[in-house]
């Protein structure tokens, strides 16, 4: 049976794999490498549509990136990591807002949070969004707050 199984495996070739959802990968790209990771691992995915990359803020006081830019710092080291796998200009990058929200309450602009809004309003398509949040959730928090009707069209 597993020989069955994994030959049936073997003979599968990437071309034939689809998109099953649609992904926008929020990270703190400027802090330890593990978002690095999972970006590399998501951009060989033949499974996924990568529609964006959103760098996120670190901690103030995160020993990474003590700078105020820790934003675009990320987008930068996510931006090295899309040329060093020859997919530059494949996958928008954007930065998202290089502080965390001051109150509950008050979303914070970012073309992150523009991003967010704009795939979860999309009506082309039935692929479901997911948002993938290995750092702060600062974008999703603003994009609810500013278009609370896009609560229902993702998962994080």
């Amino acid at each position: 049976m597993c020989t069955t199984l994994c030959q049936g495996f073997l003979l599968a070739q990437p071309s034939e794999i689809k998109p099953r959802m649609r992904v926008i990968v929020d990270n703190d790209f400027s802090g330890d490498p593990d978002g690095l990771f999972q970006m590399a691992h998501l951009l060989l995915s033949p499974s996924v549509d990568i529609l964006g990359i959103i760098s996120s803020h670190l901690s103030v006081k995160d020993g990474f990136d003590p700078s105020t830019t820790r934003a675009e710092n990320a987008a930068k080291k996510a931006t090295e990591l899309l040329q060093i796998m020859n997919l530059e200009g494949k996958v928008p990058v954007v930065a998202g807002s290089n502080t965390g929200m001051t109150d509950d309450n008050t979303p914070v602009k970012s073309a992150g949070v523009d991003l967010i809004i704009n795939e979860a309003l999309r009506s082309d398509t039935k692929q479901p969004l997911y948002v993938l949040c290995g750092a702060g959730l600062t974008e999703v928090a603003s994009a609810l707050l500013t278009k609370p009707e896009i609560a229902g069209k993702i998962t994080c």
